[in-house]
């Protein structure tokens, strides 16, 4: 059986040894630098929150690529303009051209809703304003296919002066789509 207090006695005798002070300052000092490093890499006062309902992603059944559209809503409460230069999700840069996915089942076909705020494409010089809320989104297509109904990844969101924050975004399949292969099957 373990005696706990004495292996507890033991490593307190070593910490107080000046090894041991030296190694508690040394990693408090690594940890110490390694926070304000990644304060300072942040972007000062912006919030980034994924909008999950407005988020999704389906499987285009015409050229077999994986259609992704990740909304999100940026709160800057900086008194300087965010000016973003990239945002990439899982490696992918956002795309112009959104296409319009028809999902298609036994007796109907239905267009894919896309968001009807700004969206965002890699070169548009888009900015989060200071001391306001935005919304966004964005198009992804992936030659990837995912059979999941689930899909988890970072988004980064990189600004003009080299700062950058992410946030965690988990995705679902289109509810349509969802719908209509259940239809399909019955």
């Amino acid at each position: 059986m373990m005696d706990l207090p004495a292996y507890f006695k033991y490593a307190l005798t070593l910490l107080m040894t000046p090894n041991g002070i030296a190694a508690v300052l040394g990693v408090a000092g690594v940890v110490w630098l390694a926070r304000m490093y990644l304060k300072k890499i942040e972007i000062p006062g912006l919030s980034v929150e994924f909008l999950k309902d407005e988020s999704w992603f389906l499987h285009r059944d015409d050229n077999r690529r994986l259609v992704i559209v990740v909304s999100l809503e940026l709160t800057n409460r900086s008194g300087q303009e965010a000016r973003f230069t990239s945002i990439k999700f899982s490696g992918y840069s956002p795309r112009q051209e959104a296409a319009p996915v028809l999902l298609e089942g036994k007796q109907t076909s239905v267009p894919a809703p896309f968001p009807e705020y700004d969206q965002y494409y890699a070169g548009a010089d888009y900015g989060a304003a200071p001391y306001a809320t935005q919304r966004v989104w964005l198009y992804f297509e992936s030659g990837s296919v995912d059979l999941r109904n689930k899909m988890s990844a970072p988004l980064v969101l990189r600004t003009a002066n080299g700062r950058r924050t992410s946030v965690r975004v988990d995705l679902y399949r289109h509810p349509y789509q969802v719908q209509l292969y259940r239809e399909q099957w019955i």
